[in-house]
């Protein structure tokens, strides 16, 4: 199976799939390469220091504007010296430095990243030891603690697991989707959960259907368009993306008069 992810100006391409193509790869997991499209040079992000393929899948990529910092999951324990936890752990690869750096030390798997177009905030889900998982916020670039951004609980009062966030590019707008714990796949009691990180404000609305309960997890990667206006999942064999307005950021064009 292969998935790709690339840049708006179209100048490189992320792509994840299970075929080996280089001759360093020689795992049968995904592994994902960044293809520099004007220079057509294909190189291994998700490789040992030794430059060979991790020991386990990698997958989900998430880049800046420039596909310079690029994040990603793995199962890998091969990556970086002492990745002995156990677990799906987050890695950050530097093109330009060359180093790949593991993000995440936590006993439980993290995942599903996302990153603002300057490479500066990065947004992830991480499992609990109860189950379910939650939304992590974390600047890279000032070294800060991660900290919690999702809720435990829905307005109802039930636990709820969070997961799959996004991030707009100017890394002010958050979105997750937010499931009942415990719902099953034929009714998974999904929203879309929005937040303001500069106002402080939620919003939630109910998950497209079709992006509730999809047949491939991958599926669930929702992206804001570059105005933060709406959030897009794009789904395999569908030609036209799933679209979801955020009203959080059409409410703020409106109130500084840039609004239509």
């Amino acid at each position: 199976m292969t998935r790709s992810l690339i840049d708006a100006q179209v100048h490189w391409l992320l792509l994840e799939t299970t075929q080996a193509l280089q001759t360093s790869v020689q795992n049968t997991a995904s592994d994902f390469y960044r293809l520099d499209l004007l220079t057509d040079r294909l190189a291994l992000i998700s490789a040992t220091e030794q430059g060979q393929a991790g020991n386990g899948p990698s997958r989900y990529p998430a880049a800046d504007a420039s596909g310079e910092r690029i994040i990603f999951h793995s199962e890998a324990n091969d990556l970086v010296a002492n990745d002995r936890n156990g677990v799906r752990d987050l890695f950050l690869h530097d093109l330009a430095l060359g180093q790949t750096t593991r993000l995440t030390h936590a006993e439980q798997a993290s995942a599903n990243p996302a990153l603002d177009a300057l490479g500066e905030q990065l947004v992830y889900d991480q499992a609990t030891p109860a189950g379910p998982r939650q939304v992590i916020g974390q600047a890279l670039a000032s070294g800060e603690a991660a900290e919690v951004l999702s809720l435990n609980s829905n307005d109802a009062g039930l636990q709820v697991d969070n997961h799959h966030p996004a991030i707009s590019a100017d890394g002010r707008f958050i979105a997750y989707l937010e499931q009942r714990w415990g719902a099953d796949a034929t009714n998974p009691d999904c929203q879309v959960h929005l937040y303001d990180r500069e106002t402080e404000v939620y919003h939630r609305q109910p998950c497209p259907a079709a992006s509730a309960s999809p047949s491939d997890e991958a599926s669930l990667r929702g992206v804001f368009t570059e105005d933060a206006q709406r959030l897009e999942w794009s789904l395999p064999g569908v030609v036209e993306p799933i679209r979801l307005s955020n009203p959080l950021a059409v409410e703020t064009a409106t109130q500084d008069g840039s609004g239509r």
